[in-house]
């Protein structure tokens, strides 16, 4: 296709969306992203304790689905 569009002369950037411009992506990134404070920093949360989910896997062969 890139070799048809330069056989033709035409300009690449006509081809493109304006979503992938540079000022599309200025206006995505315009707003601050505010973090998230820490457990200790906000004496509400402190008593949130977060626990990973317990995985295990299988011992043998998975079986089929008949």
């Amino acid at each position: 296709m890139i070799l048809c569009v330069h056989h033709k002369r035409i300009d690449l950037e006509d081809l493109c969306h304006a979503y992938y411009t540079l000022e599309t992506l200025k206006k995505t990134y315009n707003e601050v992203v505010q973090s998230l404070p820490e457990a200790g920093q906000d004496p509400k949360k402190r008593d949130v304790i977060i626990v990973p989910l317990n995985l295990k896997t299988s011992v043998g062969r998975l079986r089929k689905n008949e």
